[in-house]
């Protein structure tokens, strides 16, 4: 019966190791699955914190670009300006309009314009046909109301020069009034070369 007995704890504890070992197994296998598995997460997490960083970085930059267009848009329009349009002699309409405020804030009358011909040549009309960029110049020639105060003379002509739109001074006649005033001049004809486009 001891015999018994004893064989029994044996296969006991036979049965008791090998459970102990397949468990210890089991729970190696589980960990290392358990790593795979959390590897394989950790890799799909990075991704996908990588991707938001890049959609993150590409909005800002889009954000950025937008700022900086909006930022110099008034830029691209006063470039717009800078250069009359010429189609239909728009360009006259434009160029007349901002001589005449130039005038009136100078003090000066316009007495008589006129503009010369695209197409003319360059014996006192357009300076130039259009360019390759699509720029050219059309002449105006204006003849004020004299006589004229001098200094207001200078700063009208100061004012074409500094004007945004599209104008220079190219020619200018000028002499002294009658009666020995320094401070009137008698102007002939002035002539304004405008960029058109």
């Amino acid at each position: 019966m001891a015999r018994s007995m004893t064989a029994d704890a044996v296969r006991l504890r036979m049965f008791l190791a090998t459970a102990l070992v397949l468990i210890l197994l089991a729970g190696v296998a589980a960990a290392i699955f358990g790593l795979r598995y959390l590897h394989q997460y950790a890799i799909s997490v990075n991704d996908t914190i990588a991707r938001a960083a890049t959609s993150s970085g590409g909005i800002s930059d889009t954000q950025q670009q937008v700022a900086e267009y909006e930022k110099y848009s008034d830029v691209a329009a006063l470039a717009q300006q800078i250069v009359a349009q010429s189609a239909g002699y728009s360009y006259q309409n434009d160029a007349y309009s901002d001589l005449l405020g130039i005038a009136n804030r100078a003090g000066v009358k316009i007495q008589q314009y006129s503009f010369t011909s695209a197409s003319s040549t360059s014996s006192g009309t357009a300076s130039a046909a259009p360019s390759a960029s699509g720029v050219g110049t059309t002449d105006v020639t204006l003849t004020l109301s004299n006589p004229v105060n001098y200094k207001n003379f200078l700063n009208f002509l100061h004012y074409i020069e500094q004007n945004l739109t599209k104008m220079q001074v190219k020619s200018v006649s000028l002499s002294a009034a009658n009666g020995g005033d320094a401070s009137v001049v008698t102007t002939g004809t002035i002539t304004v070369e405008v960029y058109t486009q």
